[in-house]
């Protein structure tokens, strides 16, 4: 039996923190690093694959499933991985506990046996805000002054965390919600920060005259409210909840259009650019009129070159930063004795 046996690692939320997972800047140096893999052409990802318990119902309660392969020789890291998303969107108003939860298996490259298996609830958030402050970074004015929430859970506060780290002339952040109260907690946690923070009535007047907007909401396919008048000259738009603009928006003649990963574009329903493309609503764009984020932290191509754009930015998510995160959290448990070993088998069977 002796050399037969496969033990994986299982590390939760909590060793997780205790490397790092839980640390915004550690984990933006990971996503930024994953995109530059992206870029180099050292990353393989698969589409986002959603199961919904109710068909159609994509801001509801679901499943989604990403897979990637990370292989680069210039960071040294050769992993496969497998995250696992479920969400329910009524979890922290019922339970008191997160909406989403992941997990993410790390595979050798050599055997493809399980090395792994992390907490990704709390990296899989805080990416999600990175991608939103990347973006910023990459395609909103540098003299960015106003800033715009709409929705006020989690998410929002990782996504203003990561803009605010790029964007050093926020002086105002306006916030929305449609239960005032939440978005009241929001400015009243985030007040230290030094901003000024001010809730508002309306969607619309949390994005009229910002100059950098984050949609952060729970609306689905077919409940786009955004209305073109409301986008400001030269604005960025950040829509993390996917279906929040209006077709129109996308049509205006001073829209361009930045991803966190191009081949979105191929999804159905994994935005309503992505949407329009394939319902032959509008060309499928190209640069410049749409531009990769990898591209422009690699320097291959510039990002905002028009201070009037405004620029429409869909972050679905890319799996390699999740994967990458994790596999740092697993080799930091290593070099520090974190986790609990299991056992997938003692002695395989039949072999």
């Amino acid at each position: 039996m002796a050399g037969k046996e496969n033990k994986v690692l299982w590390i939760s939320q909590e060793e997780a923190m205790e490397i790092g997972a839980g640390d915004l800047n550690w984990v933006m140096n990971n996503v930024i690093r994953a995109n530059k893999m992206l870029g180099r052409g050292e990353t393989i990802e698969i589409p986002l694959f959603h199961m919904m318990w109710q068909e159609g119902k994509h801001a509801g309660k679901r499943i989604g499933l990403h897979a990637c392969i990370l292989n680069s020789d210039e960071e040294n890291v050769h992993v496969a991985g497998v995250k696992e998303i479920p969400s329910n969107p009524t979890n922290p108003r019922k339970l008191g506990k997160p909406r989403s939860n992941g997990l993410v298996e790390l595979f050798d490259e050599e055997t493809g046996y399980p090395l792994a298996v992390v907490d990704d609830t709390l990296v899989s958030g805080i990416r999600t805000g990175c991608g939103s402050g990347l973006g910023a970074k990459c395609f909103a004015r540098e003299d960015s002054e106003v800033m715009g929430l709409v929705g006020s859970g989690v998410i929002a506060g990782y996504c203003m965390q990561a803009t605010l780290m790029f964007m050093k002339h926020i002086k105002k952040i306006k916030v929305y919600d449609i239960r005032r109260e939440n978005a009241e907690k929001f400015c009243e946690r985030w007040k230290h920060l030094g901003y000024e923070f001010s809730v508002v009535d309306s969607a619309e007047e949390a994005i009229r005259d910002s100059d950098i907007v984050h949609t952060v909401t729970t609306v689905d396919v077919g409940e786009e409210y955004v209305e073109p008048a409301w986008l400001k000259k030269g604005s960025f738009h950040s829509f993390v909840s996917q279906y929040d603009y209006k077709e129109e928006c996308h049509l205006l003649p001073n829209v361009k259009f930045g991803m966190d990963w191009l081949d979105r574009l191929n999804d159905r329903d994994s935005c309503t650019l992505a949407n329009m493309v394939l319902d032959g609503k509008m060309a499928k764009p190209t640069y410049p009129l749409v531009t990769q984020v990898s591209d422009v932290l690699l320097g291959n191509k510039p990002g905002r070159t028009n201070p009037d754009d405004i620029y429409l930015f869909a972050t679905i998510g890319i799996v390699i930063t999740d994967v990458l995160n994790c596999y740092e959290v697993y080799k930091g448990c290593l070099e520090k004795g974190l986790g609990t070993e299991v056992y997938q088998w003692k002695e395989p069977h039949n072999m």
